[in-house]
């Protein structure tokens, strides 16, 4: 017995998207959909951890990340006294600095995009 297809209907804008999306990937077609449901279903598992931001607070939110990492950058140029301290220290900031480098670019997508 075969697998049995699940039928979705789709915006045109969605689905050219989409098409797209397999043709910068290089990937067909149906397995950028089935990506595209993987997607959404995992979204919609998990969608109670995730808060709408309104676009308006997209440049102030901006602002506070990007204070974030000058502020963490700073603190990875202060001295230490203890060298694992400091290596803690160096390692958590860079951590750090990193995931808000992640969120930096999430909110200038969405602000462009």
């Amino acid at each position: 017995m075969g697998k049995k297809r699940k039928t979705y209907y789709l915006d045109e804008e969605i689905i050219q998207r989409v098409k797209t999306h397999a043709q910068q990937q290089q990937i067909s077609e149906n397995d950028a959909f089935e990506q595209a449901v993987f997607i959404y279903e995992k979204f919609y598992e998990h969608a109670n951890q995730y808060i709408p931001i309104s676009k308006e607070f997209q440049p102030l939110l901006l602002e506070a990340v990007d204070h974030m990492i000058y502020q963490s950058e700073r603190m990875m140029q202060t001295p230490y006294p203890d060298p694992l301290l400091a290596q803690n220290v160096q390692d958590s900031l860079s951590a750090r600095i990193a995931y808000l480098y992640e969120i930096r670019k999430v909110l200038t997508d969405t602000k462009n995009g």
